[in-house]
């Protein structure tokens, strides 16, 4: 069962967490990031970690896949056909599986890699072609 999150209460949250553990130094919060700026941010991250609500399809997962950056997302309907096996799913109203689930990213090399070539793989998929196809497929049905 999810529970909807006020954000602006989450946000206050963590930022008194950050100033009480004194990680000033280690966390920061992006506002608007470019293009250029975004791929580096992909490329040198650890893993992107999105415990989104939203859903199904979203595009910094898709990303993330394509520049070779492991993925820690929520398992809410529609998200898991989109990541498949490629990214680690989280309960995104459970704070320690997220938590959890940061941890083997962290602490594990291999299973990092082995979400990194699952995402390659994954980008495949979902590519313009393809996704011109789904989507011509799913507009036949429509008018049939």
């Amino acid at each position: 069962m999810y529970r909807i999150i006020d954000i602006s209460t989450l946000t206050s949250e963590i930022e008194k967490y950050q100033l009480r553990k004194d990680l000033n130094e280690q966390i920061y919060k992006l506002n608007f990031v470019c293009n250029e700026d975004l791929v580096a941010l992909y490329k040198k991250t650890v893993a992107l970690v999105m415990p989104t609500f939203f859903g199904p399809t979203n595009i910094p997962q898709l990303e993330a896949f394509a520049l070779g950056c492991p993925v820690i997302t929520s398992d809410i309907y529609g998200i898991p056909d989109q990541v498949g096996d490629a990214a680690l799913l989280v309960n995104p109203s459970d704070y320690s599986d997220i938590a959890n689930k940061i941890k083997i990213i962290w602490n594990d090399k291999s299973i990092r890699q082995k979400l990194v070539r699952k995402g390659y793989k994954k980008d495949i998929e979902w590519n313009q072609k393809q996704f011109s196809l789904k989507l011509g497929s799913i507009i036949e049905e429509i008018l049939n």
